[in-house]
């Protein structure tokens, strides 16, 4: 039996066989079993080259539309499932390098894809595209610098948002912290 709610970690509903949730557009989250879709940048991009970025990113203008064309234009995502995104935070860093000094503030969205979608690389700034479990995730941001700054601090995020980094762990505090410590004006 499976337990369904409105939302991860929401009150349970009601209990459904798990045979039957296919029927009903339900999305099966099993302990352990959470994947998430990331883009490796094509080669020729001349930033952060072969790096794992957000399944969708860019500059968006405040609009839903825009994250929409976002989604088709990046991972050929259709208009049916686009609208699905829900927005879920907003996040902002600084970053500098050299002379450069920039600030970034990123509208974060999370959408659930259905288990058959694969991604499609529409418009040449993505390598590939892999579907990552939280464990290989958890383990690639603590080893290695494989992930663009920006989708390590989103994914950071989308981890504690999700339980998957829990108040018990080893420096979870400082880690929240300056997850949060950006000015958004």
């Amino acid at each position: 039996m499976y337990a369904v709610s409105t939302h991860f970690h929401g009150e349970t509903i009601f209990s459904l066989d798990r045979s039957y949730a296919p029927y009903f557009g339900i999305q099966v989250e099993r302990k352990g079993e959470k994947k998430v879709w990331f883009g490796k940048r094509s080669m020729s991009k001349s930033t952060y080259p072969g790096f794992f970025d957000q399944l969708v990113a860019g500059g968006l203008r405040m609009s839903s539309r825009s994250a929409i064309k976002e989604c088709q234009e990046e991972a050929g995502i259709g208009r049916a499932i686009a609208e699905r995104a829900m927005p879920v935070s907003i996040m902002s860093y600084e970053q500098i390098e050299g002379c450069k000094f920039e600030r970034y503030v990123l509208f974060c969205y999370d959408l659930h894809l259905p288990r058959n979608f694969t991604p499609q690389c529409t418009d040449g700034e993505v390598e590939s595209f892999h579907l990552l479990s939280i464990p290989c995730i958890k383990s690639v941001l603590e080893t290695s610098t494989q992930f663009k700054p920006s989708c390590a601090i989103v994914t950071i995020y989308f981890l504690i948002r999700h339980g998957m980094i829990k108040p018990e762990q080893k420096g979870y505090l400082t880690l929240l912290k300056s997850l949060r410590g950006g000015n958004f004006l």
